[in-house]
């Protein structure tokens, strides 16, 4: 083998490794890019996953909230009514007071 054989022998041996690194290179890129693809799908999966179940926790408590709402509300009613039948019963006696309180009055003042 001459020089110029040889000289040409590592000018393809350059230029394979050259080619060669090249490719190396570029499958990396692909790789890491891949690998970001991923990672972004996996978050968003994930952050679904999370709202999802975040929704559904505020709804059991939004549905709890109006639950507790409605009892207090009937419970205010109830009351309201029990107090509302005691101001009934104690209407005649408080005019029947205030009718004796007049009479007393006026046969005082004549």
């Amino acid at each position: 083998m001459g020089k110029e054989e040889i000289l040409e022998e590592i000018k393809r041996a350059e230029a394979e490794i050259k080619e060669m690194k090249k490719e190396a290179r570029k499958k990396k890129e692909e790789s890491i890019a891949r690998a970001k693809q991923e990672a972004v799908e996996l978050l968003s999966k994930e952050r679904e996953e999370i709202d999802t179940e975040w929704n559904a926790q505020f709804n059991i408590e939004m549905e709890k909230l109006k639950n507790e709402k409605e009892a207090i509300i009937e419970a205010g009613r109830k009351d309201a009514a029990k107090e509302r039948e005691r101001a009934k019963g104690s209407v005649p006696a408080v005019v029947n007071a205030l009718v004796e309180k007049f009479i007393q009055t006026v046969q005082k003042g004549a």
